[in-house]
């Protein structure tokens, strides 16, 4: 009896192996795969990010899609976010979304962010800590940022 019930689930761990090996290894990127200088400014802009007061949860996540930003033909970049709390039980999601700026130079490479721009008559919307954060990519790992308010 033991050995009916192990061989199907035998057959089914080989069998979601292969459609892992063929599904997701095939096209799966890794950071060595971009530029080594875009490499290197995702690098110090998730350290940098890492170490401000209310920002958690930094993720690099690779795309080969157009870049929200620009558009253009699809082609294989970061999107680095993070979740910024400015008080307890609060939090929201900011996706930066990496652009070639045509620019060979200093500032090949430009990151942008949407930001949800409603808030209280009288009061400004949060930047959910944006203008930390690109104030300290800017001077630290001389990356091009921006976000705008929808």
């Amino acid at each position: 009896m033991t050995n009916k019930l192990t061989y199907p689930c035998r057959l089914l761990w080989a069998g979601l192996v292969v459609l892992l090996a063929l599904g997701v290894g095939a096209h799966a990127s890794n950071v060595r795969d971009l530029d080594p200088k875009l490499q290197r400014i995702v690098a110090c802009m998730i350290r940098t990010a890492k170490r401000l007061p209310g920002v958690d949860h930094v993720r690099l996540t690779l795309t080969d899609s157009q870049s929200v930003f620009n558009g253009g033909p699809s082609w294989l970049h970061p999107l680095v976010s993070y979740r910024a709390t400015e008080r307890p039980g609060d939090g929201y999601v900011v996706t930066f979304d990496a652009a070639r700026s045509g620019v060979p130079g200093n500032y090949e490479y430009s990151f942008s962010a949407n930001l949800p721009g409603l808030a209280l008559p009288g009061q400004r919307p949060s930047d959910w800590k944006s203008g930390d954060v690109i104030g300290l990519w800017r001077s630290r790992c001389r990356a091009e940022a921006s976000a705008v308010f929808n």
